[in-house]
């Protein structure tokens, strides 16, 4: 994800959002209380692929949001009609995810509960499954200005998804959109003012006379980036409720090479309370890069603290049926400058170039990954 700037001294209001669904006002002073909590992540029905829930600190007390591990010491999946309490697996940097042998039961529901090395609880309100309509097809269309920069002076190009689903007639229904997005990298490693040590794949002082080059190093072999959609896309379908929806625009991707991309696409049917969450995400982060960068306003979800009910815990906590869709853009029909993702359109190469490694290996992350994605067509 990636970082805005912000202002050092900070007033903002956090919205509570709750089962009762109203807004309070909370002056908030980030230079005091720049750390806050943040919850991300569903519960879902798929064992095979389980959503990971991630609980961290983002700091905006400096100029930069920093991320910071929270360290979880236990955590479990609550059942609110039994209250059977369920273990969940703590990965590392306080990220979570079921056991290989949990179901989710469409008859009940859950709440997730964990505990912090401070002693303090945490616990969610209760949230269930709600039954998510297939895609039936997606349709890409190349749009020259299609993404709006945060400081509205300009376009950027992208391929825009638009998907078609059946809506249930039988219930009110909420919709959210996710996706996953790999990019075949070209360069894995920009070195600025320094050059590549490869033994230790970090940047290094250059030698004397070259503080201001930079060096774009090749990937020595594949590799993928992993890419999030940073706009919030959601719709309630009280206007087509019980319709065929077509051409719903569920994600922009920005233009960064002309062989290719995959994406996976993910609908999910929300909750009311999930809804209204990230519809307030929608409009005070939109473009923000989501929860880990500083918004507008800071936002309060259904993660309260049990041991100090006054901290105010930011993020949602939900349970979904995930419907997924692969699908491969060839970009055939995308014009015009790309963007980048890593390195530089024009390298500017001092007239005594360093010796150097030719490339620069492919170092394993939650960004990037050695292994050809299953879909990857070229």
């Amino acid at each position: 994800m990636k970082r805005n700037y912000l202002r050092r001294y900070l007033w903002v209001v956090l919205i509570a959002v709750g089962l009762c669904s109203c807004v309070d006002p909370y002056e908030f002073d980030f230079e005091k209380d720049g750390k806050h909590l943040v919850v991300e992540g569903f519960l879902n029905d798929n064992q095979a692929a389980p959503d990971t829930i991630q609980i961290y600190y983002s700091n905006y007390s400096n100029e930069f949001a920093q991320i910071l591990d929270a360290d979880v010491v236990k955590a479990s999946i609550i059942v609110e009609e039994t209250k059977q309490e369920i273990p969940m697996k703590i990965l590392a940097s306080g990220r979570l995810i079921p056991f290989p042998d949990f179901k989710l039961n469409p008859n009940y529901s859950y709440r997730l509960a964990f505990e912090l090395k401070t002693g303090d609880k945490y616990q969610s309100t209760p949230e269930k499954i709600n039954t998510t309509p297939p895609i039936l097809n997606v349709k890409k269309q190349f749009n020259l200005q299609s993404v709006l920069s945060n400081d509205g002076k300009n376009y950027s190009s992208a391929t825009e998804l638009y998907v078609d689903f059946q809506d249930d007639p039988t219930a009110n229904n909420f919709y959210l959109w996710r996706y996953t997005h790999y990019e075949k990298l070209a360069f894995c490693k920009t070195c600025n003012n320094s050059v590549l040590d490869y033994k230790t794949q970090s940047c290094v002082t250059a030698p004397r006379g070259l503080n201001k080059a930079y060096y774009d190093y090749p990937c020595e072999s594949a590799c993928y980036a992993i890419l999030h959609n940073s706009k919030v896309m959601i719709q309630d379908d009280r206007a087509s409720q019980g319709k065929l929806i077509k051409e719903k625009l569920v994600a922009q991707i920005p233009f960064y090479n002309d062989y290719g991309c995959l994406v996976n696409l993910e609908q999910i049917s929300v909750s009311l309370e999930v809804y209204k969450f990230y519809q307030l995400v929608r409009q005070l982060t939109q473009g923000t890069g989501g929860l880990a960068d500083t918004p507008p306003s800071a936002i309060v979800g259904n993660i309260q603290n049990v041991s100090n009910p006054d901290e105010k815990v930011v993020g949602y906590f939900g349970v979904a049926n995930v419907q997924k869709y692969s699908f491969w853009i060839d970009r055939s029909d995308a014009v015009g400058p790309m963007a980048l993702i890593l390195g530089h359109s024009i390298v500017e190469e001092p007239s005594n170039p360093p010796t150097r490694p030719p490339s620069a290996g492919c170092v394993p992350s939650a960004n990037r990954t050695p292994i050809q994605p299953k879909g990857w067509q070229q």
